[in-house]
């Protein structure tokens, strides 16, 4: 299939029974193309179209994977899938910090606030099947509110202000509307990339500042500019509710002209 174009694959059954040929598939097409799906029941994987139940450990069998050069893993909760329930996020973030690799989450999902509790507790993706069908995900939203950036520019290659830090504007990627001016230093920078929500350092409370975190407010990256000198960066930005702490829209409803 992969020599006609389609970009991944996932392997369930044949992990279990032959693992060889993961690593084999691994090997020759690179792991950027071979996901394994590991269905599961009270943490035991289950093969055969979930007919069989076998001995062995999901966590054992994504080790295992690991160790073949995989690094994703489709982990589906059986006794989730279907039932609109949300998913196992407890066994799929074990998953995740256990192994180190890109688990996405499947079975269950149900509403936008299962995929905030996913992504909450650090797990690469989710699966949406039935929650779609009957509205209960928009996956557009879904989409917009999720979807992350890859970003190639170190902050050391930034031109940065005396504190070590930079400006950075923000607008409603929609309309373009100036919602806000931040700062943000590096750990700032690196998380805001490598989560895809807006992350600033507060000047005033000397500490990290995830935009929404306690208002619920949360901006999510849709794009990241950098100027010509190197100095500001421009964020568009899905917002959540209001961005200004004063109950308004935008912080720049004071007009002087």
């Amino acid at each position: 299939m992969l020599s006609y174009g389609i970009y991944r694959v996932i392997i369930g059954t044949k992990a279990v029974n032959e693992p060889e040929f993961v690593k084999a598939a691994v090997e020759k097409f690179g792991a950027e193309h071979i996901v394994v799906g590991v269905d599961a029941k009270d943490g035991m994987v289950a093969i055969q179209g979930w007919e069989q139940v076998s001995s062995i450990k999901a966590l054992d069998l994504c080790l295992k994977m690991k160790a073949y050069g995989v690094r994703t893993i489709v982990y589906t909760d059986i006794a989730k899938d279907g039932m609109l329930s949300g998913p196992n996020v407890a066994m799929t973030k074990e998953l995740t910090d256990k192994t180190g690799l890109n688990i996405v989450a499947s079975g269950g999902m149900s509403s936008m606030q299962d995929l905030a509790n996913l992504d909450e507790a650090g797990i690469k993706g989710a699966i949406i099947g039935k929650a779609i069908y009957e509205n209960k995900i928009n996956i557009k939203e879904a989409v917009h509110t999720y979807e992350r950036k890859e970003c190639e520019v170190m902050f050391s290659s930034l031109k940065l202000n005396s504190d070590g830090m930079i400006p950075v504007v923000v607008q409603d990627y929609m309309t373009n509307e100036v919602l806000m001016v931040a700062y943000m230093n590096e750990e700032a920078y690196n998380k805001t990339v490598s989560t895809g929500r807006m992350t600033y350092y507060s000047r005033s409370r000397n500490e990290l500042w995830i935009k929404g975190l306690t208002s619920g407010h949360f901006q999510y990256v849709k794009e990241l500019y950098l100027d010509c000198d190197r100095d500001t960066l421009l964020a568009k930005v899905l917002q959540i509710g209001n961005a200004c702490h004063t109950g308004a829209y935008s912080c720049f409803f004071n007009k002087l002209i």
